[in-house]
């Protein structure tokens, strides 16, 4: 395997954007589990290409590396980033940043995620579980002096309110 690896590193030497050359090193490097070079060939790959499609699916590989064997959660963060950049419908995308925002205390970060997610919602279920994460967030972490950028807070509603609100609307769901 690393006699592969240098000849397709050589061919990238000579062709930089080459996709051949890009996959089968990404392969290569996760035969080999050297993460962090399998994670900057799926950039590279990522970069090169110019359907949207195809650059989504590369980077949600990436992002899925970082959180996973690389454990790296800014990197994760990053690539997840990337992919709702170029597709802000992207369903798994948006949730992992939820829950990596969760994990790292990024409340703000975690808000805009959910407001995001609240707009791809098509259930009442699921709209009502973000809100009241949501709320849960507002109250537990960011207090009410930060209640007013909150937009699904009604005019001078309190935070304490908006969790009673959206708590009564679940039951008499």
């Amino acid at each position: 395997l690393e006699r592969a690896v240098d000849c397709f590193e050589d061919a990238l030497a000579l062709q930089p954007d080459s996709a051949e050359a890009l996959a089968a090193l990404e392969r290569l490097y996760g035969q080999l589990e050297r993460w962090e070079l399998m994670r900057d060939v799926m950039v590279r790959r990522a970069d090169t290409l110019t359907n949207p499609t195809e650059q989504v699916d590369v980077l949600l590989s990436a992002a899925v590396l970082s959180a996973g064997p690389l454990g790296d959660a800014d990197g994760a963060i990053r690539f997840y980033r990337r992919v709702v950049d170029i597709d802000l419908t992207s369903v798994p995308a948006v949730e992992e940043l939820i829950r990596l925002y969760e994990a790292t205390e990024q409340w703000h970060d975690m808000l805009e995620m959910i407001d995001l997610r609240l707009e791809q919602a098509d259930d009442d279920a699921t709209r009502r579980a973000l809100q009241v994460k949501a709320a849960s967030v507002l109250e537990g972490r960011l207090g009410d002096q930060e209640a007013v950028s909150y937009p699904h807070l009604r005019a001078h509603e309190t935070v304490l309110e908006l969790v009673c609100r959206l708590l009564l609307e679940k039951k008499n769901t």
